[in-house]
Order: structure tokens, then sequence, then C-alpha cells
């Protein structure tokens, strides 16, 4: 099972919708990356499952100060 390892992003349950209005549950899957990523305190790489969303949360922060803030 992919998680975003910062925002904790799963997947979303939603419907295939046939032409005679049927539904069928299916899931809807976030767009999960695998990054290796920098820690400039630490000095070493982490390879960890991101979205995007994560993504952009840290370019914005760095790896550090998104640890701190999973953590709480």
């Amino acid at each position: 099972m992919a998680i975003c390892f910062i925002s904790k992003k799963l997947w979303l349950n939603g419907n295939n919708v046939s032409h005679s209005n049927i539904k069928t549950k299916r899931h809807i899957r976030s767009n999960i990356q695998k990054r290796r990523i920098f820690d400039s305190q630490s000095g070493c790489f982490f390879k960890i499952k991101l979205s995007n969303k994560g993504l952009k949360i840290l370019e914005r922060m760095n790896f550090s100060k998104c640890l701190k803030r999973i953590q709480d």
C-alpha cells in the first residue's frame, strides 16, 4: 500500500459509472512517487514515498522541518 510520508495520503473510494448508470466500487489512487531526499542536518539520503502535494510541501520547507511537523 502506497502512503505519502508527509501528507499521509492513501486513496479515495469512488464509483465506476457505466452508460446504464450501474455503479461499481473502485479506488482512486493518489500520485505517489519514490524520491531520494538529502537531509542537510544528518548529511545522508533517505528514500521516501511522496505524493505530489507532499513534494510541494517538502520544497517549501526543508526535510528536518517536515520531520518535526510529522512527529508532532
